[in-house]
């Protein structure tokens, strides 16, 4: 095998395990920071480390009010940070573990949006994969009486806003250099959520000195490294393969929950868990012709 093609696949794979891991430091940094201040910080670390990456990168005869990328980054940025504040929230009430595989739903629904939304064709596969993760996410977080728990209805929330930040970069992808569009989306999410932490919440010194290991895991390698370990991994993988990598997250997530947090599954709870992972596989393995869009 090649060097190229094998270390597309490790960059994935890593990728993944720290975007699993991840969960384990944004649930233990709320026992000190609210979550609008803590995207503040988290997202404000991540643009400082891109932000040398990107001067490099940007066309700098392009005005910024004319870059298409800068233009694509603000929409991203609104994205990433409702989705990222809806997971932070709902991580004060629900596992490490369990957030993960209910974020990881957004590989199932990214089809059946891409129809809605951008007219594309949806399988049947797609189809029976959002019926198959609905019935995994029934298992995982639906009590008697057909109740949910706060923290995992929260996350799941979130998931439509981690669809919309998928859906925009797939529109605009053509317009974007890559390292801008980081930068900007984290600026963006950085400065909404410290308005809001300014509005909601009070920021000390003590707090953000509790959390700032959790802050500088998930700005320096959760969002920095991560994201752009994505970004060229792809570039050498094949994207069936590349999503399936990523998806390992979850399972990293629930690993890291249980080594770090002692977080243990219930036995129902794990078989919702296991039939939303099989979902999202299914949802990533291409079955018969390719699928035109409309």
């Amino acid at each position: 095998m090649k060097k190229k093609s094998m270390l597309g696949p490790l960059l994935l794979v890593v990728t993944a395990l720290i975007w699993g891991t991840a969960f384990v430091f944004q649930r233990s940094g709320m026992d000190h920071i609210g979550p609008f201040s803590f995207g503040a910080f988290r997202y404000g670390v991540s643009a400082l480390c891109l932000w040398p990456f990107a001067r490099k990168h940007r066309h700098k005869e392009i005005p910024l009010s004319k870059d298409p990328t800068v233009k694509w980054g603000l929409l991203c940025g609104f994205f990433l940070f409702a989705g990222g504040t809806m997971q932070q929230m709902g991580l004060v009430h629900t596992t490490a573990g369990k957030a993960g595989f209910i974020t990881a739903l957004y590989i199932v629904l990214v089809p059946l949006f891409s129809g809605l939304v951008l007219k594309k064709h949806v399988s049947l596969q797609s189809w029976f994969c959002v019926v198959m993760a609905t019935v995994g996410f029934y298992l995982l977080s639906i009590r008697d009486g057909f109740s949910i728990e706060l923290g995992d209805f929260i996350v799941f929330i979130g998931v439509f806003f981690w669809v919309g930040h998928i859906l925009v970069i797939d529109k605009g992808v053509d317009d974007m250099e890559p390292m801008v569009l980081s930068m900007t989306q984290m600026v963006v999410a950085s400065v909404l959520s410290f308005i809001l932490a300014l509005i909601f919440e009070e920021i000390s010194l003590v707090a953000l000195k509790g959390a700032l290991v959790a802050i500088l895991y998930t700005g320096i390698f959760s969002g920095a490294v991560a994201f752009t370990m994505q970004m060229y991994g792809q570039r050498y993988t094949e994207p069936t393969i590349a999503s399936l990598l990523m998806s390992l997250e979850s399972v990293f997530a629930v690993a890291a929950g249980y080594l770090f947090l002692n977080e243990v599954l219930t036995a129902r709870e794990a078989l919702g868990a296991i039939v939303i992972f099989i979902a999202v596989i299914l949802a990533q393995i291409p079955l018969g012709k390719k699928e035109k869009t409309l």
